[in-house]
């Protein structure tokens, strides 16, 4: 005789915290003399503020530009930058030290008022902020003759975040160190329970990949 259980559903809930990964098409980057040509333009003209502050996304982590546009000058203390992603639901904290090349453009923008950037902050304003900043990329990716990896096409919203994942795995640094510095929710049972890691080890983490993109002799 064949015995038919109710399926009453007991694990419904479990995992509904945890995030499941989307696999797209491969992440646009740059590479190390990418990098290098951006870190020496001078450009003495508008578009270099969207340089630097495309640098200035690499350099906390590859951040979201909207948590770069809405920076408030409260956030940046003791040599450090903490903010919570806006990408993320749940706040996701990221709790970053200042490199001497993120201060070095840092204080270009250091005017008056209680934001980092003096850009009207209503939303529109942010959205067309954003499109400028994405076409001065390209023509200035274009003008410097930049690649785009692995198969070229133009510079978008991600590469900064990309470039910083990319070359954070290329040097071996811990999956969840790299998480913590890019403010990455976990997504799986054993990372959900981790504490973070030490401060020092974020900050070597972080600086290790920055200044692997320095000039050599």
């Amino acid at each position: 005789m064949l015995h038919k259980i109710p399926d009453s559903k007991p694990f419904t809930g479990v995992f509904s915290q945890l995030k499941t990964k989307s696999y797209s098409n491969k992440k646009k980057y740059l590479d190390r003399d990418a990098i290098l040509k951006l870190e020496q333009l001078d450009l003495k003209s508008e578009k270099q503020k969207y340089v630097d502050l495309f640098l200035l996304q690499f350099y906390f982590g590859g951040c979201d530009l909207i948590d770069l546009y809405y920076l408030n000058k409260k956030q940046i203390r003791r040599g450090r930058v903490v903010f919570e992603r806006s990408k993320t639901n749940t706040g996701t904290r990221i709790d970053l030290k200042i490199h001497p090349k993120a201060q070095k453009l840092l204080n270009k923008f250091n005017g008056e008022g209680e934001n980092v950037f003096p850009y009207n902050k209503d939303r529109q304003a942010y959205e067309t902020f954003r499109r400028t900043f994405q076409r001065a990329l390209i023509y200035v990716q274009k003008k410097a003759e930049i690649m785009v990896l692995p198969d070229a096409g133009n510079i978008g919203g991600k590469v900064a975040r990309h470039t910083f994942a990319t070359h954070g795995k290329n040097l071996m640094i811990d999956t969840d160190v790299l998480r913590e510095l890019m403010g990455h929710e976990r997504d799986d049972v054993d990372n959900f329970y981790k504490d973070k890691y030490p401060e020092k080890m974020r900050d070597d983490a972080l600086f290790q990949i920055i200044s692997s993109f320095t000039c050599v002799g």
